[in-house]
């Protein structure tokens, strides 16, 4: 195939439409990826010219550009145009399949399970998250978050923070336990993973979401202690969180007290601290 007549002051944009629009081969009609064109100048091989550079996208080797002079009416004037294949093209001899390729996927299901291990799960419809559920507060779309959620179905007190990763909006929550009953410190205790499961991608498989523990929980406070003050029968054990009661009769069971006051006292402070 050849192009119509192309002006010899024309750009490089130019020289690319003519190759695109005459040449079936480069033309975007038939499949191919098309040519770039740029223009620039040689002052060795082509003084007071131009040289024009072009690149097929194409894979494999592409057959040499000729390129001759149009008739003109006007008197001869002598000019040549050389054409040079500077980088042979190659086929890059593997498939999409070989090579690895997928489709991406759009993984907007919704979160069917979200609970902790162990816990008696709350069956569907009534979990149903959204992929991208708030993670505290609420919305005018709605008034239940990831904190919300956790809580109306245990005793256990979470925050819950939400960050957005990268421009296909990858969401992570980071779930801190506050709470967690019957452990001493209230906020101590290390809870088992969530149990995540989230309905099906855009391709319509199901892709688990990825939980991981980032920091272990602390372990709480338990156990007994024992005071002896010289009692021929031993020494007492008191349990850590003992009521002022229970051990101030402890305390007078021994033959060597005789009648004790105790009183027992939050420290720093009622919420924070022991006693």
């Amino acid at each position: 195939a050849s192009t119509e007549c192309i002006s010899v002051d024309a750009t490089a944009d130019i020289v690319r439409t003519y190759l695109s629009v005459n040449i079936t081969a480069l033309s975007n009609t038939t499949g191919s990826r098309g040519v770039y064109v740029t223009e620039g100048t040689d002052t060795a091989n082509a003084r007071n010219g131009k040289v024009f550079t072009f690149y097929f996208f194409d894979e494999g080797e592409h057959l040499p550009i000729n390129a001759t002079e149009c008739a003109s009416p006007l008197p001869a004037i002598t000019w040549s145009a050389t054409p040079e294949v500077v980088v042979n093209g190659s086929i890059f001899h593997m498939t999409a399949l070989q090579a690895g390729v997928k489709n991406g996927i759009v993984q907007r299901g919704l979160l069917t399970q979200f609970y902790v291990t162990g816990d008696t799960p709350i069956p569907s419809p009534t979990t149903l998250l959204t992929w991208n559920t708030l993670p505290e507060g609420r919305s005018v779309l709605s008034n239940v978050s990831i904190k919300s959620y956790l809580e109306s179905i245990s005793d256990r007190q979470v925050n819950v923070t939400r960050k957005v990763i990268g421009k296909y909006g990858v969401i992570e929550y980071r779930i801190q336990f506050v709470y967690n009953p019957g452990q001493f410190p209230p906020g101590a205790g290390n809870v088992p993973l969530l149990h995540v499961v989230q309905g099906p991608a855009s391709d319509g498989e199901v892709y688990p979401p990825q939980v991981f523990e980032l920091t272990q929980g602390s372990t709480g406070i338990s156990g007994y202690f024992q005071v002896d003050l010289n009692d021929p029968n031993g020494p007492r054990n008191m349990s850590f969180d003992e009521s002022a009661t229970r051990l101030r009769r402890k305390l007078e069971e021994m033959t060597t007290i005789g009648g004790v006051e105790v009183h027992r006292f939050e420290f720093p402070t009622a919420g924070a601290g022991g006693w």
